[in-house]
């Protein structure tokens, strides 16, 4: 049976970034460090987080509305958005005017789905 890359339930906005080319372990935190970086710049009310969603899913930074977070599998890092459900209108509203943002960082898009579930 395959496997893919893990997304957390809920998440409405998901982007792969291809990891193949990291070296070690430092070069993966400096690059996750960096996409920390990027989206505060661009979305100041996040600060950062270090909590787990699920066996698999890590969020890196949160606000009131949303967890952004990352996983892993096989040299593929998907980076995710999921609304928090205390204020999930805003959330979805929020997602909605910066989920760009995440987007962008992104190298690799998802094409399908197969029947196992595999993406």
């Amino acid at each position: 049976m395959g496997r893919g890359v893990s997304v957390p339930y809920g998440a409405e906005v998901v982007t792969y970034i291809d990891i193949s080319e990291m070296d070690d372990e430092y070069d993966f935190e400096c690059m996750i460090v960096n996409i920390m970086e990027i989206l505060r710049r661009k979305m100041p009310s996040l600060q950062d987080s270090d909590e787990w969603i699920g066996r698999e899913d890590r969020t890196i930074l949160e606000n009131d509305l949303v967890y952004i977070g990352t996983s892993t599998y096989c040299n593929i890092m998907s980076l995710w958005i999921v609304p928090k459900e205390y204020h999930i209108q805003l959330a979805y509203n929020w997602i909605n005017k910066v989920g760009h943002h995440v987007l962008q960082l992104g190298d690799l898009y998802k094409t399908g789905t197969m029947s196992n579930g595999v993406s």
